[in-house]
């Protein structure tokens, strides 16, 4: 670029500007993003130390909270892609093939939940995929594994990675589509995240996370195709054992990671007492069937449900995988 900018201006005009290649920014103002981000069609690592500096950012460059909006909504774009122009009087036009961005960042819970509470429930939040560590324990001074340098060949092989061709000539698009029992597996998937968004009673924005889970799985699929395929050629078709090993990854790891996140670090709705008392009548009791009649035989809190009540319970268990409702003799009778 100081090259460039040495050459008189009627040879910029004829002269490309050199782009400025990217694989990870931290520090950053929507408008220099746009900057990167307009010369990296393949997209960008956010690495933010501390998300709280990231999400006080916002407030502190935008002017309070029309600003902080703006902000917001490109960080909500670059989630999902595409194209994406600016048009300014001062910087003129800036067009971005492909507005992609990829986050990773640690916070505490402390500055989490009160981001939470004081911030735009616009969804953003909802589109980061909470991981829960454990609390600290004393370092070992060990060699490396063999698996940090097995990571290190994969992320390798992965930049080099190309896209499936057809007919030897590379698409513009790479299209990737599932097999029959793939979409068999995605089929029933969506059903299942339907089912777990009821949770919504329980906590809004889980509810509205979980809402997110198709698309992830998608996106999961997509790496977990390219990860499988790393050292030779990428087909075309993902194959129905990589969905199933996605289907495990996403509620066998992230979403009880999503239950710890909104229910241990945000907290739930009021009927948190009632279905932690409901779920531990389950667990110290082990039946086979649960009613209504149950209940009264719970603790004080479980009794002081109403059939009504005690239903959207049962229902927001069911939604969350703990029990199955069977279909009932007659409409009068109580669910079981």
């Amino acid at each position: 670029m100081a090259d460039y900018n040495k050459l008189s201006s009627e040879e910029r005009k004829q002269t490309e500007p050199p782009k400025q290649t990217r694989l990870m920014m931290q520090d950053t103002t929507i408008e220099a993003a746009q900057e990167i981000l307009k010369d990296n069609p393949n997209g960008v690592l956010s690495y933010q130390d501390e998300l709280s500096g990231w999400f006080g950012a916002m407030d502190k460059y935008s002017g309070g909270g029309k600003g902080a909006a703006k902000d917001r909504a490109f960080w909500l774009e670059s989630f999902n892609g595409g194209s994406y122009s600016t048009n300014r009087i001062g910087r003129g036009s800036v067009f971005i093939e492909n507005l992609s961005v990829s986050m990773l960042g640690g916070i505490q819970p402390e500055p989490m939940r009160k981001l939470s509470e004081d911030g735009s429930d616009d969804g953003l939040l909802q589109r980061l995929i909470p991981i829960v560590l454990r609390p600290a324990v004393v370092g070992r001074d060990e060699e490396a594994s063999q698996a940090v340098f097995d990571y290190n060949s994969l992320i390798h092989n992965l930049w080099e990675l190309k896209p499936p061709t057809t007919g030897g000539i590379m698409p513009a698009v790479t299209i990737l589509r599932f097999d029959d029992g793939a979409l068999v597996i995605r089929k029933d998937l969506e059903k299942r995240h339907l089912d777990l968004q009821q949770c919504e009673a329980i906590n809004r924005k889980l509810a509205s996370h979980i809402g997110k889970y198709n698309g992830i799985f998608a996106r999961l699929c997509v790496v977990f195709h390219c990860v499988e395929h790393a050292k030779g050629s990428l087909p075309a078709t993902i194959s129905e054992a990589t969905a199933q090993r996605v289907k495990g990854f996403l509620h066998g790891f992230l979403l009880p990671h999503a239950l710890a996140f909104y229910v241990g670090v945000l907290g739930l709705s009021n009927d948190h007492d009632a279905l932690t008392s409901l779920a531990g009548y389950i667990l110290a009791h082990k039946p086979q069937r649960i009613t209504y009649r149950d209940c009264m035989r719970g603790d004080s809190v479980m009794k002081k449900l109403k059939p009504r009540d005690a239903e959207v319970l049962f229902e927001q268990l069911h939604g969350l995988g703990w029990v199955t409702r069977t279909p009932a003799p007659r409409p009068s009778t109580q669910p079981h």
